[in-house]
């Protein structure tokens, strides 16, 4: 004779209004369960009563999540005193125990060094310990085990409604739920609420469903998977909040295979997928309304980084706001090729808004978009600008990158390039517009109050054969440099300015302190990163800069 196969269910955490269960309600969830395969977890048995918990992301979970009869539980419901566990330095990789799993980007591990103070606070707890006397929902208690006489911590979330002297308890080192009844819950020393919570919430880096939810399939496989297993996790990212999950990345041993990517074991057994991450991006430069440029810069192939002059307010304002946010980046980045961030130039020790070009593992090579110069900078120099640093993501770029007609063909030597740097370099200068193409490169010419079309003195330069040494009449006020790290690059600023500029942190001091000495022609000049050198690295940029 074959045994029943139908049980009587109670969902421990479902409870009816005050007014019980409508019947729209009680029609809406006939409908989502009948013939219906779900997951679910038993809590308890009593009577032939199964109390039993959905599993979150289930369609069952996601009908009393919407209906209002459900509260979906947070990693933390309730703020305790105990304090959250520590993350890791992003980068370590730490053998951990898997203790809860609700998805992917769900689950909860413990660290395996730091299990030993608690373990050692729990054993010497008195086996006749105190029964708490009040039970209160928020508040912190000893949950005992009586069939190991074993001590958990937990926080008590609701009294069950469902089965008598029960409380719906969440196990604060385990990052699980469950039901204890009233007699097993004892008083806390304080000395074991100053431990920090052994459950770490995580989610795996860069993993999506493969549809709006995490299938019932998935979730069982990962629970089978990773539950009660050792793992090796890395840290990928911190969370910018105690309410989000630690991203990281996850192998698990497998018997006879070695070490496995979790993340990979999701999506070839196509429960999952890799997502790609977004990257914002900067608004690109636009010439300015009255074509009035300072160039600032030339790089090896004969590009023009110039600054609009009407800009270098707003360019100013945005460095001191760079340099009070960047200094929350504490920790080496998660970066993809073209993501915005700020970095920190080795020459004088500040932030700048960039555009990573590529990575190491220890280093990322930068272009700062708002001077057109290229550089190596260590990882930890790094701020990743994030979606809510709207102040810095949203302002253009004020680096014009500018291509003179009529050089498109030149072959850049280090001669050429330093005679340009002598005609133009540090220079206020006419920019006319011809096209933007489509990476944003300005083609047109330029002119100084000495030339009217710089690229015209070039290739008279170019085509003179030999190429003749200029005389002090046919030489621009500043003589020929080469074409070095050492040269300086300055930003013009505009004189009504000037009184700003005389305190900001970015003005050379010999120039705040003969600010008074300005004559008309004078303006005020605000250093700039030098011409790339990625081979160099100052590892004295390791310090945090104020």
């Amino acid at each position: 004779m074959l045994p029943e196969q139908a049980f009587c269910c109670t969902l421990i955490s479902a409870n009816p209004t005050a007014d019980g269960w409508s019947e729209e309600t009680v029609q809406q969830f006939v409908d989502v369960v009948t013939n219906a395969t779900v997951l679910l977890t038993v809590i308890d048995i009593q009577n032939g009563l199964v109390a039993v918990e959905t599993v979150h992301g289930t369609p069952i979970n996601e009908f009393l999540s919407q209906s209002g009869i459900y509260q979906m539980k947070n990693p933390v419901p309730i703020a305790t005193d105990i304090p959250a566990a520590a993350v890791p330095e992003v980068g370590m990789s730490c053998n951990a125990l898997v203790t809860n799993v609700q998805s992917p980007s769900n689950f909860h591990v413990q660290l395996m060094q730091s299990q030993y103070e608690l373990q050692s606070a729990l054993e010497s707890v008195n086996k006749r310990q105190m029964r708490a006397k009040k039970i209160e929902v928020g508040h912190c208690y000893l949950a005992v085990d009586s069939t190991n006489m074993s001590f958990y911590r937990v926080c008590v979330v609701a009294a069950m409604a469902t089965l008598a002297e029960q409380y719906e308890v969440y196990f604060i080192d385990n990052g699980s739920y469950g039901p204890v009844e009233s007699h097993s819950l004892m008083e806390m020393s304080p000395a074991l609420t100053k431990i920090p919570s052994l459950a770490l919430c995580c989610s795996l880096d860069l993993v999506m469903p493969l549809d709006k939810e995490w299938s019932e399939q998935c979730l069982e496989f990962l629970s089978r998977l990773l539950l009660g297993n050792t793992v090796t996790i890395t840290i990928k990212e911190k969370p910018a909040s105690q309410d989000e999950p630690v991203l990281v990345d996850m192998a698990v041993a497998l018997p006879g295979s070695g070490p496995q990517d979790v993340l990979q074991l999701l999506v070839s057994n196509c429960f999952a997928q890799v997502a790609t991450p977004s990257v914002l991006a900067y608004k690109p430069a636009s010439p300015p309304s009255d074509g009035m440029v300072t160039v600032i810069h030339i790089n090896e192939e004969g590009v023009v980084c110039c600054q609009a002059n009407e800009s270098a307010e707003t360019l100013c304002s945005l460095m001191d706001l760079l340099q009070t946010v960047a200094k929350k980046g504490k920790h080496p980045p998660k970066l993809v090729p073209g993501q915005p961030c700020a970095a920190i130039f080795s020459v004088d020790n500040l932030w700048y808004r960039a555009r990573v070009i590529s990575m190491t593992t220890t280093t990322a090579y930068v272009n700062f978009v708002d001077y057109g110069n290229n550089e190596d900078v260590l990882l930890q120099n790094i701020y990743t600008i994030k979606s809510q640093d709207g102040d810095i993501i949203d302002k253009p770029i004020h680096c014009l990158n500018v291509q003179l007609q009529g050089l498109e063909s030149c072959d850049w030597s280090e001669e050429l390039l330093a005679y340009m740097d002598s005609l133009i370099l540090d220079r206020s200068c006419q920019l006319h517009v011809k096209e933007v193409n489509a990476e944003g490169i300005v083609k047109g010419t330029i002119s100084t109050g000495d030339y009217p079309n710089v690229a015209e003195k070039m290739m008279q330069y170019i085509n003179s054969t030999p190429p003749a040494l200029l005389d002090s009449s046919d030489t621009p006020s500043n003589s020929v440099q080469n074409h070095v790290t050492s040269s300086p690059l300055i930003q013009s600023l505009p004189h009504n300015f000037l009184d700003h500029m005389t305190s900001s942190p970015y003005l050379p001091d010999h120039v705040a302190a003969s600010s008074a000495h300005f004559s008309d022609h004078m303006i005020p000049k605000l250093p700039i990163p030098s011409l790339p050198n990625p081979t160099t690295i100052n590892d004295s940029h390791d310090d945090e800069v104020d």
